[in-house]
């Protein structure tokens, strides 16, 4: 028989040691992500990359362009 136990802790809602996410980290990731680098982001929100690019995906959300050009100029100097 599978036990399921049950842990709340002020301001963030857990179920069975997952984080959820609150509508204030939702809105501060869409706010933050089409510019903003990933370690930024991971901590303004304190959590993982992993926990990030799994909201990422499911809210669908994507990457400005002028963010994507920015990268690849800054990364470009570091291909052979």
């Amino acid at each position: 028989r599978m036990q399921c136990r049950f842990i709340v802790q002020p301001g963030y809602g857990v179920f069975m040691g997952k984080q959820l996410w609150t509508e204030e980290e939702i809105n501060l990731l869409k706010r933050l992500y089409a510019d903003s680098p990933m370690e930024e982001i991971t901590k303004e929100l304190r959590r993982s990359v992993d926990q990030i690019r799994t909201k990422v995906k499911k809210l669908k959300l994507h990457r400005s362009k002028s963010f994507i050009a920015s990268q690849r100029k800054r990364y470009a100097q570091f291909t052979i």
